[in-house]
């Protein structure tokens, strides 16, 4: 049996701020979880979480200490200012770098490398409740069973 390919409620999603970045603890790891806009202007739900491990891959300073950006998607570390997209944990901004040929940031080969990238974890809003999936990817989390669901709580 293998504990962290399973659903597991974190916090209510009224208790998590909205773009602001929360720290959570899930079997001795730290994330980090924010609410977010979703982006969608003819969606139900109006909110969505975003949730990465609470490490930055540079100097290692937790990301719960830093911001979500004005985009509203990313986090970014206080340390340096790295900013890594909270759905695929992707580093898409290092404010320190200057491209040698003239390239934007979003074109220049620091994006590519993995290393410099977060570790996102799927997270989902069920029923009101925060949910972290921290095995492993969105695929793997989309195999696995879906958080249970209480019928009391979706009664009026």
């Amino acid at each position: 049996f293998d504990y962290m390919d399973h659903w597991y409620p974190v916090a209510w999603l009224r208790d998590i701020p909205f773009k602001k970045p929360t720290k959570i603890t899930v079997f001795d790891v730290d994330y980090v979880v924010s609410r977010v806009d979703n982006g969608k202007v003819d969606s139900d739900e109006e909110e969505e979480v975003i949730a990465v491990v609470d490490r930055c891959p540079h100097k290692s300073a937790a990301l719960s200490e830093g911001r979500v950006t004005s985009c509203g998607r990313r986090f970014q570390c206080a340390y340096h200012g790295w900013s890594f997209d909270g759905k695929d944990g992707k580093c898409v901004e290092i404010p320190q770098t200057v491209s040698l040929d003239g390239m934007t940031q979003e074109n220049s080969s620091f994006v590519a490398r993995g290393r410099a990238d977060a570790t996102a974890v799927p997270a989902m809003v069920s029923q009101g409740m925060v949910w972290l999936f921290p095995g492993g990817n969105l695929e793997k989390a989309l195999l696995s069973p879906p958080p249970p669901r209480v019928p009391e709580m979706d009664m009026p």
